[in-house]
């Protein structure tokens, strides 16, 4: 499975030379353990679904700047990961753990696949079956080396930016 990672433009060097680091989130489970890592995002043949959490963090941050996208594959070492709504994550770590690919894909193998999601453009809604796709997020807690990035995908460009 690909997995899409979005950070401020800005970074884009930084993580093409060094790989992408994972940083720390404060959980808001009872027991306050902060959950470090790479958040990301399946990446789809939707382009909604791909841009969903670049539109998200540009929101909540109040920030208008350009973000990239970085495209790189799951692997078994990547494992164990987090994985389910951001909300889920963060109230309830423990029940969001995966410790195996095969783990993981027996639960959301089947919402990610491209024939489930090649779908959708006639759909109102993101939300089918289990998963609101918007809410969906993927935290691994290992640094990605730069040569497993498939693919850079720029934001695009800014009115300044344009001459």
């Amino acid at each position: 499975m690909l997995l899409i990672h979005w950070t401020k433009h800005n970074n884009t060097k930084d993580i093409l030379k060094n790989g992408i680091h994972p940083v720390r989130r404060k959980s808001m489970s009872s027991e306050g353990d902060d959950i470090k890592g790479i958040w990301c995002y399946p990446f789809t043949r939707n382009k909604t679904l791909n841009n969903t959490w670049k539109s998200n963090l540009k929101v909540w941050r109040q920030d208008l700047t350009n973000f990239n996208g970085f495209v790189f594959r799951l692997e078994e070492s990547d494992f164990p990961i987090y994985a389910g709504s951001f909300v889920g994550i963060a109230m309830f770590p423990e029940q969001s753990t995966f410790n195996s690919y095969e783990e993981f894909l027996k639960i959301f193998g089947e919402e990610f696949s491209p024939v489930s999601i090649a779908f959708e453009r006639n759909k109102v809604t993101l939300e089918t079956g289990t998963i609101d796709y918007g809410d969906f997020e993927i935290i691994i807690p290992n640094r990605i080396e730069p040569k497993r990035i498939k693919k850079v995908i720029k934001d695009r460009n800014t009115l300044a930016n344009k001459s």
